[in-house]
C-alpha cells in the first residue's frame, strides 16, 4: 500500500480515510480532496492546516500536486472528529486570476516568451517541449481576460497543448511516452465503460471560402474555393458545412475539412477504466498524456489510446485509479485557429507604436527569463518530443520541476 501524504512546511500529514486526486489534459490545474475522520481524541482536527498554504501531494515518493490549499473544513461531534482539505496545482491561479499587464499588446513575440511573461507574476515555470519558433505577429489581451484564457488562446494559434506538470506549465503536443503496464480486460481492469457517441459526426464535410486574387490568380478558383471529405462510418445523409478561415486555397480548405472529420471521429469513442492501486508495474504512477496499450475486445476497443485524465482515490474499496482514455487525434491542433488569427491581423492597419511595443515585449521577456533562471539550473534538451534548442528545467526524481 502506498500512502498519500500532504506536505506542508516540512511536515507530512497522512492517515487519510478518503482521498481523491485528479489530473487531466483538459483542465490546466490538478485538484485534490482529502478527508480524515477519527474517534474523539484524535489529532487530525487540530492539525495546523490553513487555506492559502503552499503544499504538495505525494505518493510513493512521486509528486502528484504542487500547489496550494484552497479550503479546510473541520467537523466535530460527540463521537468523532474530522478534517477535510482541498486544493489545486499552482496553475489554478492562472485560471482564477486576470492577466494584468502594461502594455497589454505584443508584436513579433515567440509563444514561449509570451507565456513566460503571462505566467511570471504567479511564480510559475514554463517549459517548452515542442517546436513553436514562428513569432506571433500581434497578440493583445482581451478585456478582463484571465491569464490562462490568454495562454490557451495563444497556444491555439501555434497548435500547442498547454498541460499541467506539478509545479510548472508545459507547452507540448500529444505525448509519445508509453505506459509500462497495459490495460487488459480479464486482467488488471476492475471495471471499464466504453462510450460510442456519433451525434457530432457527419457523412460529408464541406469547407468553402475565397481569397484575394491577383493578375495571375483570379476567377472562380479564388472566389469559389470548395473542398469535400467523406466519413465512411456514417451511412445516412448528414452533411456538414463551414466557411474556411483565412485566405482559402484548395489545400487550406481540404486541411480544415479533414481536421473536422478526423477529430470528430476520434471524439466519438472514449473509454473509462478502473484498476487497483495507483502505480504501474515499474512503481510509477499512472499519468496523463501517456499512451497505453488497451486490450478490451469485449467492449469493441483495442489498441493504443491516450490517458487524458486520471483520478487517484482511496476509500473503503482501497486504492483505485480511474483513467479516461481517448484517441490521441482528439487533441490535434485546429488549423482554422491560426488561419483566423492571420485573417484578423491582415485586416488591422499597422500603427506607429509597433517599434515601441516590440521593445517593451522584448524587455518583458528578458526580465521574465532572468527571473526564471535565478536559483535554478536550466539545460538544453533534445530528447523525447522536446524541441531542439528549447530551454527546459530538469525534472526531479519525484516527477516535479522544482
Amino acid at each position: 500500500m502506498s500512502e498519500i501524504l500532504l506536505q506542508i512546511g516540512g511536515m507530512n500529514y497522512g492517515g487519510w480515510t478518503g482521498v481523491s486526486v485528479t489530473r487531466s489534459i483538459e483542465t490546466i490545474a490538478g485538484a485534490f480532496d482529502l478527508t480524515c475522520t477519527e474517534n474523539v481524541g484524535g489529532e487530525a482536527a487540530q492539525w495546523p492546516i490553513r487555506p492559502n498554504t503552499a503544499c504538495k501531494i505525494t505518493v510513493a515518493g512521486q509528486t502528484l500536486i504542487d500547489g496550494y490549499v484552497d479550503k479546510v473544513s473541520i467537523d466535530v461531534s460527540a463521537d468523532s472528529h474530522g478534517i477535510a482539505v482541498s486544493g489545486r496545482d499552482k496553475t489554478g491561479d492562472l485560471v482564477d486570476c486576470a492577466a494584468v499587464h502594461s502594455p497589454a499588446q505584443w508584436r513579433n513575440i515567440k509563444l514561449l516568451d509570451l507565456v513566460k511573461v503571462l505566467a511570471a507574476p504567479f511564480g510559475l515555470d514554463v517549459i517548452l517541449e515542442t517546436t513553436a519558433d514562428t513569432p506571433l505577429t500581434v497578440f493583445k489581451l482581451e478585456p478582463a481576460e484571465t491569464a490562462f484564457a490568454a495562454i490557451e488562446r495563444a497556444c491555439k494559434l501555434r497548435g500547442v497543448l498547454p498541460v499541467q506538470a506539478r509545479g510548472a506549465l508545459v507547452l507540448t503536443h500529444v505525448g509519445t511516452q508509453k505506459a509500462v503496464t497495459p490495460l487488459v480486460y480479464g486482467g488488471n481492469m476492475l471495471s471499464a465503460t466504453a462510450d460510442f457517441d456519433f451525434s457530432e459526426r457527419f457523412s460529408e464535410y464541406t469547407v468553402s471560402g475565397q481569397r484575394a486574387g491577383s493578375d495571375t490568380d483570379h476567377g472562380k478558383q479564388v472566389t469559389h474555393v470548395k473542398e469535400k471529405v467523406a466519413d465512411s462510418g456514417i451511412s445516412r445523409y448528414r452533411p456538414f458545412a463551414k466557411q474556411a478561415d483565412g485566405q482559402a486555397t484548395a489545400a487550406v480548405a481540404k486541411r480544415q475539412a479533414e481536421w473536422e472529420k478526423q477529430v470528430r471521429e476520434a471524439r466519438s469513442t472514449s473509454l473509462s477504466v478502473t484498476v487497483a492501486g495507483w502505480t504501474q508495474e515499474n512503481g510509477k504512477v499512472w499519468d496523463i498524456n501517456q499512451l497505453v496499450q488497451v486490450d478490451a475486445a469485449v467492449l469493441g476497443v483495442s489498441g493504443e489510446l491516450l490517458i487524458s485524465a486520471v483520478e487517484y482515490t482511496y476509500n473503503d474499496s482501497g486504492e483505485i485509479t480511474k483513467m479516461e482514455l481517448k484517441r490521441p487525434d482528439v487533441f490535434l491542433p485546429d488549423p482554422s485557429e491560426e488561419a483566423a488569427a492571420e485573417k484578423k491581423q491582415a485586416a488591422k492597419p499597422k500603427t506607429s507604436s509597433t517599434k515601441k511595443t516590440t521593445k517593451a515585449a522584448a524587455k518583458s521577456a528578458r526580465k521574465s527569463g532572468k527571473a526564471a533562471k535565478q536559483g535554478k539550473a536550466a539545460k538544453r534538451s533534445s530528447s523525447g518530443n522536446a524541441a531542439s534548442g528549447a530551454w527546459e528545467l530538469p525534472k526531479e526524481a519525484d516527477g516535479s520541476y522544482k
